[in-house]
């Protein structure tokens, strides 16, 4: 197992082993888009086929309440803001 303390012991572990992400273009020879800022499983709003579940949260990040809903093809879990009322 691998243990580093600082972080230039964690450089010197990690040199010589390839990028997990290739860089530049991505197929096609497009540029990736760019990462959102959303957390992991969140949604601006919900997709087609998602039923919304008794659970809610706060973020503890933005601190926005969030309503878990569940996607019926995958049954995947994602995060949807709850309006203000």
């Amino acid at each position: 197992m691998l243990a580093a303390e600082f972080a230039d012991e964690a450089a010197a572990a990690k040199d010589g082993l390839p990028d997990l992400l290739p860089a530049g273009p991505g197929p096609g020879g497009q540029a990736r888009p760019a990462r959102s800022r959303r957390g992991h499983a969140q949604a601006a709003k919900p997709g087609p086929g998602w039923i919304p579940t008794p659970e809610r949260f706060r973020d503890p990040t933005t601190k926005v309440a969030m309503r878990v809903w569940i996607d019926l093809a995958d049954q995947s879990r994602h995060y949807v803001p709850e309006p203000d009322g």
